[in-house]
């Protein structure tokens, strides 16, 4: 059984797949047909190659979108939640000035 695997993993009449199945080439020619393939199927790999990097580029945008709506909506939430310590902030230090004020003029 090893032996098998060993020529089927060197077998010249093995199919095999393209380096270039992971972008999308599904031809499978024997192992000694390889060059061949790569070499006649030039224009097409590479037509392959370019649609996925376009489609990459796509992703990588729609991506980045999302991620600048996902800042904006929390800087936004920030903004929100500081205005409101800034008008509690106000609000307990004008009650402070206006208990200092009184006790001022207690003592006058």
């Amino acid at each position: 059984l090893r032996e098998m695997e060993g020529h089927l993993n060197r077998c010249e009449y093995a199919d095999v797949d393209c380096p270039f199945s992971t972008i999308g080439c599904s031809l499978r020619p024997l192992r000694k047909d390889i060059e061949e393939h790569e070499e006649l199927n030039m224009r097409h790999h590479l037509n392959l190659a370019m649609r996925r990097i376009s489609n990459l580029e796509d992703k990588t945008q729609e991506e980045k979108e999302t991620q600048e709506k996902r800042l904006l909506t929390t800087v936004a939430d920030v903004k929100s939640v500081l205005q409101g310590h800034k008008k509690d902030m106000k609000k307990q230090f004008d009650k402070r000035l206006e208990t200092h004020e009184e006790e001022l003029k207690l003592r006058l």
